[in-house]
């Protein structure tokens, strides 16, 4: 027994797969859980401000599922509650297009997926499909320009290569950090939005992603731990 980490990389599929959650904990007994079958995520974002003082990386998902069912609960083996406790103090650097990009005061980032369950006329009230449209991954990132390099790239709509590595102060095993990497290869400025900010010049891009052949709208690594 013990820990390890482990690696694992996310890009944006052709389909969203059907998943079963189940809530544990529920008002009907300890014994029981809701399980909600058929779900898909719709969408998942990110929040972070490097002033924040907790340092906390924030995400909320948004899914879509079946009426939930009560079953008896699952056991779990590797329980959040006991494993799993939130890290607060990330660090976040960037780069673009290779090289130092440090103006990153704060970000929102939407990933869409693009699912959509429907409903027909079919004597349910359940969903009675999935459908998978466009995929896409938009946002906000708060800057303190130093120049007009970021301003010449909304009016040229110049695409950027944008890397943001978040890393944890702990340790998962040796010097090993938890690190969650996200890569916006194909990423252009749709509005520039001037702003104060901490009392200096700042601006606010509202960006998009297009989609890349290998790296999707955006690919995300992240290195976790893994009980042995």
């Amino acid at each position: 027994s013990g820990v390890d980490k482990v690696t694992n990389t996310f890009t944006l599929a052709s389909t969203n797969p059907s998943m079963k959650i189940e809530e544990a904990g529920q008002p009907r007994g300890a014994s029981s859980s809701n399980f909600y079958t058929g779900a898909v995520f719709r969408d998942l974002i990110l929040n972070w401000d490097v002033t924040a003082l907790d340092g906390l990386l924030m995400a909320t998902t948004n899914f879509l599922a079946k009426f939930p069912a009560a079953a008896t609960a699952g056991t779990f083996a590797n329980d959040p509650k006991n494993y799993y406790h939130p890290l607060g103090a990330w660090t976040c650097s960037v780069t673009k297009d290779g090289s130092a990009f440090d103006k990153l005061v704060s970000a929102s980032l939407n990933i869409n997926g693009g699912t959509e369950l429907f409903k027909i006329a079919s004597g349910a009230q359940n969903p009675d499909g999935a459908s998978y449209g466009g995929q896409e991954v938009t946002g906000t990132l708060t800057i303190l320009p130093a120049d007009a390099t970021e301003w010449n790239d909304f009016t040229g709509q110049t695409v950027g290569d944008y890397t943001i590595l978040f890393t944890s102060p702990n340790s998962i095993v040796d010097t090993t950090k938890w690190t969650i990497t996200i890569e916006l290869t194909q990423c252009y400025i749709e509005n520039y939005t001037e702003k104060a900010q901490q009392q200096m010049f700042g601006a606010d891009l509202a960006i998009r992603t297009l989609d890349h052949t290998s790296d999707s709208a955006v690919k995300v690594t992240v290195v976790s731990r893994q009980p042995l």
